[in-house]
């Protein structure tokens, strides 16, 4: 399963990409949204992890433009606030398939990825 991570902080995606790689996925990393969006239109990935934080905005542009030209991409957002906890999310990207937050342990989100994944394939 090809993964594409987006976290503008950095810290998480470490930890994220080690687990999905140590369970057989192709885990990219990316920490801008330029290159993110490359690795969008590159890869094609099953499923998007889109950390919130600093920039929710970057987040939801590279969910839009994956709806757009992959719409079978799932995207999974993972948040440090509440700032989300009304689902709003659902309602901003059409992809978006969970919300979690920054705190889930590594093993729980590569498990949410290969549910995700796999539905896509479905």
């Amino acid at each position: 399963m090809r993964v594409l991570i987006f976290d503008e902080a950095g810290e998480l995606s470490c930890r994220w990409q080690s687990d999905l790689r140590q369970r057989g996925h192709d885990a990219s990393r990316e920490t801008t949204c330029d290159a993110a969006l490359s690795g969008l239109r590159s890869q094609r990935p099953d499923v998007i992890v889109a950390n919130l934080a600093p920039l929710p905005a970057d987040a939801f542009l590279l969910a839009d433009i994956a709806a757009v030209f992959t719409p079978q991409t799932r995207v999974v957002f993972v948040t440090q606030t509440q700032e989300f906890a009304d689902g709003s999310v659902f309602r901003l990207a059409q992809n978006a398939c969970a919300q979690v937050p920054d705190t889930i342990p590594p093993g729980d989100l590569t498990a949410l990825v290969e549910y995700h994944g796999r539905s896509r394939e479905n």
